[in-house]
């Protein structure tokens, strides 16, 4: 999944844009339940948001954080949170599903 995949998914909900900035990176779990982009702004620096379905399916940032001073930092961090208790994975999952 692409940029374009990955706007699909998140329709309505220009949220995640305005979080992270100029969007670089797609990850998402096999099932696209939860899926998350790493971004860029001169304002905050490197950023992520963590995108969930709520309970009528529409896609929502349930997570984000800015101000990360590189790519790859973002990127684990937000890897993490998305593993949430298998964390300790978040490292070796980071190059296996990127969309």
């Amino acid at each position: 999944m692409g940029r374009e995949a990955f706007r699909e998914l998140v329709r309505g909900n220009e949220d995640s844009e305005v979080v992270v900035g100029e969007e670089v990176d797609w990850y998402g779990d096999l099932a696209e339940t939860i899926i998350g982009t790493v971004g860029f702004s001169k304002k905050q620096g490197w950023g992520f948001a963590i995108i969930k379905p709520d309970l009528a399916g529409k896609f929502r940032v349930c997570g984000r954080q800015g101000n990360f001073l590189g790519r790859n930092t973002a990127r684990l961090e937000l890897l993490r949170r998305m593993t949430g208790p298998e964390a300790k994975e978040a490292e070796r999952l980071a190059g296996l599903r990127r969309l």
